[in-house]
C-alpha cells in the first residue's frame, strides 16, 4: 500500500512528500522552475509538512480499496455513425438518455427514453432485460458509468462513445422541447 502526497505551492513548484511505503528516498526530490532560489527554505517547508502529515497519518486510518472483481464486466461502446446507420436500417436499440432535464432540453435523439442518471436505480423496472440499450449523455462519461451499472444489473447495455457531442458532430438527428 502506498500513500503519496504532492503539495502544490505555486504553478511550477511541486514537492514530493516521500510518504510512499513502496518507494523510499534517502533525499526528498524537489523540482521547481526557478521561483525559489533557496533550497534550504524549500527543505524546511518540506520537513514541516511531512511532520504534520506523519502525525495526522498515525492518528488516521487510511481506508483500503475494495478488492477488484475477478471478471468485471466490460462496457461495449458504439460509435455515433454506427447508431445512425442502425436507426436508418430500422434495427435501432432503445436509446436511454441519462442526462439531466436541462441538458436534454438543449437537444436529444428522437424516441430516446429519458431517465436521469440518479433516477436509474429507482426506475430500473422500466427497462426490458431482453432489449439492447444504448446509453447516452453529453460526452460519454456518465453514460459509460450507467451502462456499467446496467450490465451489472443484468441488462444488455452499450455506451454511445462521445455522447451527444459526437452525435451532433456527425449530424445525428436531434429535437428540442
Amino acid at each position: 500500500m502506498a500513500c503519496n502526497y504532492v503539495i502544490l505551492l505555486a504553478p511550477h513548484i511541486y514537492l514530493d512528500m516521500g510518504l510512499s511505503m513502496s518507494h523510499h528516498l534517502s533525499q526528498k526530490e524537489v523540482a521547481w522552475s526557478g521561483l525559489f532560489g533557496h533550497a534550504g527554505m524549500v527543505m524546511s517547508i518540506l520537513h514541516t509538512l511531512r511532520s504534520i502529515l506523519n502525525s495526522e497519518l498515525s492518528e488516521t486510518r487510511v481506508p483500503t480499496p475494495a478488492p477488484a472483481a475477478d471478471n468485471p464486466p466490460s462496457v461495449p461502446e458504439l460509435e455515433a455513425a454506427e447508431l445512425q446507420q442502425r436507426r436508418e436500417n430500422g434495427s435501432a436499440p432503445l436509446i436511454l438518455d441519462c442526462r439531466e432535464g436541462w441538458e436534454r432540453r438543449l437537444g436529444y435523439i428522437p424516441g430516446s427514453l429519458h431517465i436521469p442518471m440518479n433516477d436509474i436505480p429507482r426506475r430500473l423496472e422500466e427497462l426490458d432485460p431482453e432489449q439492447e440499450v444504448v446509453v447516452v449523455c453529453a460526452h460519454g462519461n456518465r453514460s459509460y458509468a450507467v451502462a456499467d451499472y446496467l450490465i451489472r444489473q443484468g441488462l444488455r447495455a452499450i455506451n454511445l462513445r462521445g455522447g451527444m457531442a459526437e452525435w451532433q458532430s456527425r449530424n445525428g438527428e436531434t429535437v428540442r422541447d
